[in-house]
């Protein structure tokens, strides 16, 4: 069953889960609007950027892919201690997508946002590389192939090639800062990937909602999941 995305549930349902909830709610207006928005910055037909969202969304937790993360769970995703964490697990994702090759500097740059950025604690370019990161929480490629074989889409125009995950280093995850806040200094670039990042935290938190009812954190989001529900049921 590993990879696992949290206790008893595996990454490959989860992922499926929130493309399922994506799918769903956010029609083919929404990309045709959101396209629109983003011609001002970068010329993206409608169904490319459908095609890039749901790419994201069943990509958006492969760094909890990794070593240090998995080895939290036996082969049938049951916690083996008593806690178990997934901190810092966006970083893993955010290197996997840097460390491919992209049609588009800038498609690349909105997409590495938008998995940094998919946790409710919003995280800064200028904080990024002060995060106490353990160089397993980037080793990605004995379970990372596992999403990747499951998620086979096809991704032309905008990945250049096959996407690979790897075993990345701390080097890796430092060039790919230092290619964040050179890239960020360009006006107006870095809002456009909020269009991609709304339908993925809406994927994410209503699949995830069973899950995380034993989070400790869940009374805090409880009335953000209420919302985020009645939004499906009106889809």
């Amino acid at each position: 069953m590993k990879p696992c995305a949290f206790s008893n549930q595996t990454l490959i349902d989860h992922s499926k889960g929130a493309v399922n909830k994506v799918e769903k709610i956010f029609n083919n207006q929404y990309f045709i609007v959101a396209s629109k928005r983003l011609s001002k910055i970068y010329d993206i037909d409608w169904k490319q950027l459908k095609k890039l969202t749901i790419f994201l969304t069943a990509f958006h937790d492969i760094g909890k892919a990794a070593e240090y993360y998995q080895r939290q769970f036996d082969d049938e995703c049951k916690p083996i201690g008593k806690t178990t964490t997934f901190i810092y697990h966006e970083i893993g994702g955010s290197v996997f997508l840097f460390k491919n090759n992209w049609n588009n500097e800038i498609i690349k740059f909105w997409s590495v946002l938008t998995i940094m950025n998919h946790l409710n604690a919003i995280r800064g370019i200028h904080t990024i590389s002060e995060v106490n990161l353990r160089k397993e929480m980037l080793y990605l490629k004995k379970y990372g192939e596992v999403l990747i074989n499951e998620f086979d889409r096809d991704m032309e125009g905008i990945i250049d090639g096959k996407l690979n995950v790897n075993d990345y280093e701390m080097r890796d995850f430092q060039l790919m800062v230092e290619w964040l806040k050179a890239f960020s200094m360009k006006k107006n670039i870095a809002k456009g990937y909020i269009f991609l990042l709304a339908p993925l935290i809406v994927g994410d938190n209503l699949d995830s909602n069973e899950q995380r009812s034993v989070d400790e954190g869940s009374k805090a989001k409880s009335r953000f999941i209420k919302s985020l529900e009645e939004m499906e049921n009106e889809s």
